[in-house]
């Protein structure tokens, strides 16, 4: 039997020493932005080849972005696409989503086709 080598040392934080909890979240924060802003043109390069290699839809919102009945704005500027602040409503019975709803009014979205429908259509 061989010898067993002792375990590696775990990571330390010498790089961000002692930050508190929101501070590291900040320098994580801009350290990413570096990352995604720094090279525009390769970010839009590997979406390109996602999209038509792969037909990902990741990066976009699908309608409606906006409630027909009081007009709030559906999407999640937060999170960002393919994100959105609406409700599914789901049927047990159907075994699926069957409506969408606004979270501001508590209207069904669909105006027209079904939220059901518009997804099979996209």
């Amino acid at each position: 039997m061989g010898t067993r080598r002792p375990p590696k040392p775990r990571p330390s934080r010498t790089d961000f020493p002692r930050l508190s909890d929101e501070a590291l979240l900040d320098a994580l924060d801009t350290e990413r932005r570096k990352f995604t802003t720094s090279d525009a043109a390769l970010m839009r390069r590997m979406a390109d080849e996602l999209i038509s290699g792969w037909g990902a839809r990741w990066h976009v919102w699908r309608e409606p972005l906006q409630c027909p009945h009081c007009k709030a704005d559906l999407r999640d500027h937060r999170t960002g696409p393919p994100f959105k602040r609406e409700i599914g409503q789901y049927d047990m019975d159907e075994d699926r989503t069957v409506a969408f709803i606004c979270p501001d009014c508590g209207l069904d979205l669909s105006a027209g086709p079904t939220a059901w429908e518009r997804v099979l259509k996209t």
